[in-house]
């Protein structure tokens, strides 16, 4: 078998292309704490999986509303 091994930390370049969302954005929403981050090193931040997961699943939320 070959399956394809997914990180469980996303770079924040990654989260962009997951999410359609800028740079920017995605640094604002880390810094709101709307989004939670992993600091791994001085220059380094990690987003996890299941972070995303539940961020997307807040912003369903918040369309119905």
């Amino acid at each position: 078998m070959n399956e394809e091994i997914q990180p469980m930390l996303l770079r924040v370049s990654e989260v962009c292309s997951m999410l359609g969302m800028s740079r920017s954005s995605i640094y604002r929403e880390i810094k709101c704490g709307n989004l939670k981050a992993f600091k791994v090193t001085p220059k380094s931040v990690r987003v996890s999986q299941e972070e995303i997961n539940r961020y997307i699943s807040n912003l369903r939320v918040l369309e119905t509303v």
